[in-house]
């Protein structure tokens, strides 16, 4: 595969239905919610408090495998892009970009998304 077609497929978003959780510099409890949209750079998580843009943070996803049997954990620190109230809802859509990452949940990341049709 060449290069171009790498860094599309890296930046494709993919819909997903996952669990997060958020975690702010300082605090230890986490803001849980659900991951909707994810990319290799980038992740959009539905929580219940807002956050100020700019922010920096930690992301935990829980990932299915590939049987579906056992849980699989991610995590990343991320910036905030955008954290906007959803119409109709009390609830939040956290945009963030992917500034970090280990290479094995990374390597995770990548498997669970290129599982997704």
């Amino acid at each position: 595969m060449n290069d171009t077609a790498s860094s599309s497929s890296q930046l494709q978003r993919k819909l997903v239905s996952w669990r997060a959780a958020v975690l702010r510099p300082g605090e230890t409890q986490p803001i849980y919610g659900h991951a909707v949209e994810i990319a290799m750079q980038s992740a959009v998580v539905v929580i219940d408090q807002p956050l100020r843009d700019g922010s920096q943070i930690k992301v935990f996803l829980e990932l299915p495998d590939a049987e579906g049997q056992n849980r699989i954990y991610a995590e990343f620190a991320a910036k905030v892009l955008a954290c906007t109230l959803m119409g109709g809802s009390s609830r939040f859509r956290l945009q963030c970009k992917i500034t970090e990452i280990e290479e094995s949940h990374r390597k995770a990341l990548d498997r669970a998304v290129n599982r997704l049709a």
